[in-house]
């Protein structure tokens, strides 16, 4: 589980998790023992921040069409 965790930077949580074992090893864990074992070898997911939206005014393209 610690190798999954470091192959995904960090950032699966423990539904993600589930879904990517199972996946990868065609197994059937279930998400509470997953979410358990993750409890107990202290594997937290890092909370993403949200990609900035950059808002381009008809100013900037009026100048950049200009050029």
């Amino acid at each position: 589980m610690q190798k999954y965790d470091e192959r995904f930077h960090h950032i699966l949580d423990y539904r993600r998790m589930t879904d990517w074992i199972n996946r990868l090893n065609h197994t059937h864990y279930s998400r509470n023992r997953i979410h358990r074992l993750m409890k107990e070898l202290n594997i937290h997911s890092v909370i993403r921040c949200k990609a900035v939206q950059k808002i381009i005014s008809d100013k900037d393209v009026a100048i950049s069409a200009m050029r």
